[in-house]
């Protein structure tokens, strides 16, 4: 690969429909007993009028809302999608803000964030045949050319899965020209699109994200999740782009997670949108020559921290070459966070949030707030250095 000074930044929307669950006394309680049956919208005129906490985001557009939806046993949040990393976050606790205006007045209800929780046979057969079904359809897999089979009968397996995926979406730019290169407005916005395509971003997108995550996402239930939805290189083309389906929601636990995660899918996204624009430097290419997908089609579906973490050492150093150096830029892990990511896994995720996440989501600040590369520069690197 070519010495990189930077790679060209381009714009995409991110979204998401993260899954959890609700609960009494630890043991599971169905969505469909708490949620309305077409779910709870955000209305902020209705919060506003209501004296409730209100964010101001600039990148609302006409005619969409955030929401609450039943998925089956689990219930699942659908985020106003944004630009920014901070401003999604705020669509995210608002989402959660009016769940808790609705409930708050049950005190025997959580909000349960585990990633999988086994359903209680009373309560199992005390729901909806409609919630008995997984809420999901099969993905598409990127590895097998087909769709990802559900190896169990869900009128009779009684695990459900909260997954945390990730929506990658199409922002229309007009004409573009830059060192050099010079686009029409739909000669560009093909090639943005064309950056959507799951050969090019999928693989990409497992090595980036889906194996760097399998260091932070240690759940002991990984696996079992995964005999339903979540292995390497489940993803759907929905109209405005690409939709990862391989995470879990643990990122659901903080806003630096959280972060962390979009910041990565919005690294892979970068990078092969550059390879389009400038396809001497084949960036993806190189990057995935650097370890055999079947290690990290292994490493994610098996969620095997050691193999994970090999891939990892293997293309560690080009992510922090096209990264470059910035606390507070648009990537992850990059020359000032990198040596903090590694003591951040080391530690391990529960380390660093204690806090219930609900709690957390309610109190999201109004305004500007600490992203992952903040934190890392700020509490992860004086945990590193402080002496024993």
């Amino acid at each position: 690969m070519e010495k990189v000074k930077t790679l060209t930044d381009f714009t995409l929307y991110l979204g998401c429909d993260p899954e959890f669950f609700f609960s009494k006394k630890g043991e599971v309680f169905g969505a469909e007993k708490v949620l309305p049956k077409d779910g709870l919208v955000y209305d902020k005129a209705k919060t506003q009028a209501e004296g409730r906490f209100v964010r101001d985001n600039s990148e609302k557009r006409e005619g969409e809302t955030s929401k609450i939806v039943i998925d089956g046993v689990q219930a699942e949040i659908n985020p106003r999608q944004a630009t920014c990393r901070e401003y999604l976050s705020y669509e995210i606790a608002s989402c959660f803000r009016e769940l808790y205006h609705t409930i708050k007045d049950d005190k025997t209800l959580d909000v349960n964030f585990s990633a999988v929780m086994e359903v209680g046979q009373k309560e199992f057969d005390s729901l909806s045949d409609k919630s008995k079904k997984f809420g999901c359809a099969p993905s598409e897999n990127i590895h097998t050319g087909g769709k990802s089979k559900i190896s169990v009968d869900p009128t009779v397996y009684k695990f459900r899965s909260a997954g945390g995926h990730i929506h990658l979406g199409h922002y229309k730019y007009g004409s573009w020209s830059n060192d050099g290169k010079s686009f029409s407005a739909v000669e560009f916005n093909k090639i943005l699109m064309e950056g959507f395509n799951p050969k090019k971003l999928v693989p990409l997108l497992d090595i980036l994200l889906g194996n760097t995550c399998v260091l932070i996402d240690r759940n002991e239930f990984a696996v079992e999740r995964r005999k339903v939805y979540g292995r390497a290189g489940e993803y759907r083309t929905p109209k405005h782009g690409l939709e990862y389906r391989t995470l879990s929601n643990f990122w659901l636990i903080n806003y630096q997670m959280m972060s962390f995660v979009f910041g990565m899918a919005r690294f892979a996204y970068i990078i092969s949108v550059n390879d389009l624009v400038y396809p001497e430097k084949k960036y993806g290419k190189y990057i995935l020559s650097l370890v055999d997908q079947e290690d990290v089609i292994e490493a994610i579906n098996n969620n095997d921290f050691d193999l994970a973490y090999k891939n990892f050492k293997k293309v560690e150093d080009v992510i922090v070459e096209l990264a470059g150096v910035n606390c507070n830029g648009r990537y992850p892990l990059n020359a000032t966070t990198i040596k903090q990511f590694h003591h951040f896994v080391k530690k391990g995720i529960k380390y660093w949030f204690k806090d219930d996440p609900m709690k957390h989501w309610l109190a999201h600040p109004n305004g500007s707030t600490v992203g992952w590369e903040r934190f890392a520069c700020g509490i992860v690197n004086i945990d590193m250095n402080k002496k024993v």
